[in-house]
């Protein structure tokens, strides 16, 4: 395990962001790292990138070679042998200790926008437990919630002006269940509401996603969605047995 740390200081809010990676391509992580190190924290935070190699063909060393990460941020590189995407996400779970405040996930092929993470931690902040934005994949779409195939009341309401959106539990759980509408890319989470959670490492990866967001909007009381793009999706394969960018997850 590869572990860089930042100089000490002190904190009040702690963000894990977990990166499972398995990727045939060079650059692709180094993109998605890139885009972290790049976005703004509130003041008092911190952020921990915890990437695991899942036994990945381009390896993550020699993708964050070259890369600089300074405080607020840090990086940890755990590698194990391709065990699956699920089973990654749960290593970089189990891997975070008690401080952490909140939790956030970032597939290796996606990219977050500038302001991600500040509106995120601002929402989980002013009382959310489960937030979520709007996210873009170029040559399909540049807004997922603009394209008409998700819930009325979230198409309503992303002609808000304002910043996020504070939304009841069966909205959030329908755009979970019925419109594919909430991202793995784009959630944070308080750690609090189900600090022992893991993915189910047997069922598929949608499904698997799914089941995992459920049972957060189960146990969550408040739901923040920023009808922003704060999210760009990495380009998806047109053949099954492909993961994403060409990543051979099954």
């Amino acid at each position: 395990m590869l572990s860089t740390t930042p100089v000490a200081n002190a904190r009040t809010i702690k963000i894990a962001i977990i990166i499972p990676y398995h990727q045939i391509n060079a650059g692709i992580l180094k993109r998605a790292l890139t885009s972290i190190i790049n976005q703004r924290l509130p003041q008092h935070a911190q952020a921990e990138l915890i990437v695991v190699d899942d036994g990945s063909p381009v390896s993550a060393q020699s993708e964050i070679a070259g890369l600089t990460i300074l405080a607020p941020f840090k990086l940890t590189v755990i590698t194990q042998k391709h065990m699956g995407v699920a089973a990654a996400r749960n290593v970089g779970l189990r891997h975070i200790d008690d401080a952490t405040t909140y939790i956030a996930f970032l597939d290796s092929e996606d990219t977050w926008l500038d302001g991600h993470l500040n509106t995120a931690i601002e929402a989980l902040e002013s009382g959310g437990d489960f937030y979520f934005s709007d996210i873009r994949s170029p040559g399909y779409h540049d807004s997922y919630l603009a394209t008409g195939t998700v819930l009325p009341s979230l198409n309503i309401k992303i002609y808000d002006p304002d910043g996020p959106l504070f939304l009841t539990r069966d909205e959030v759980i329908a755009a979970i269940r019925d419109d594919s509408a909430c991202r793995i890319s784009t959630i944070a989470y308080r750690r609090s509401v189900m600090p022992n959670l893991i993915f189910d490492e047997v069922l598929p990866v949608a499904a698997h996603e799914m089941k995992y967001l459920l049972q957060l909007a189960a146990k969550a009381t408040r739901f923040c969605f920023s009808h922003k793009v704060m999210v760009e999706c990495g380009n998806r394969p047109k053949t099954p047995r492909f993961h994403r960018s060409g990543s051979p997850y099954s």
